[in-house]
């Protein structure tokens, strides 16, 4: 039974290498577009950004792809333009928590499966350090937005993203 779960976390992580060797030469004749939308905020490294499509409306967000970025997320930030947001991915899909320290912004959060369906949506308190968990211990990605604009964009729990990124991409 050991032998078969090694076999499956071995084609897996083989997997995430292929993609990730694939997709590496792209990146790189891409990077020219793209480098105009990554920024530097407050001192912090610029983030690899990407668009998302959820129910009628496209956001750009920046990727949270490694433990620094998801523990600092968008603390001492002081705005967010209306059609932004931030999106943690997460190396495996587990219960998560989120709160609000150190973050003046008020923002609505999405937890999101590793299908990329909306599992939950949850409104944050400004500088609030209650953790907010989920309540399925399967998501993969958190989408933090501005307050309200999942409810703008008629975007309700069960919905599913378009454009998600590789899990491979998380540290």
């Amino acid at each position: 039974m050991s032998s078969l779960y090694e076999g499956a976390i071995a084609r897996q992580l083989f997997f995430c290498l292929l993609y990730s060797l694939l997709l590496l030469p792209v990146l790189i004749l891409e990077a020219a577009p793209i480098a105009p939308h990554l920024r530097i905020t407050s001192g912090v490294r610029a983030l690899a950004r990407t668009s998302l499509s959820i129910g009628n409306g496209t956001l750009d967000v920046e990727l949270a792809t490694d433990q620094s970025s998801r523990e600092t997320g968008l603390m001492n930030r002081t705005s967010l333009q209306a059609t932004e947001g931030m999106l943690f991915i997460f190396p495996e899909a587990k219960q998560v928590h989120f709160w609000m320290k150190k973050t003046t912004l008020p923002l609505s959060v999405a937890y999101i499966n590793s299908h990329g369906r909306i599992i939950e949506i949850h409104d944050l308190e400004p500088l609030s350090e209650q953790l907010v968990p989920s309540s399925s211990s399967n998501i993969l990605y958190v989408l933090e937005v501005n307050r309200g604009w999942f409810s703008e964009h008629q975007v309700l729990a069960g919905d599913i993203i378009k454009g998600l990124p590789s899990p491979c991409l998380a540290e």
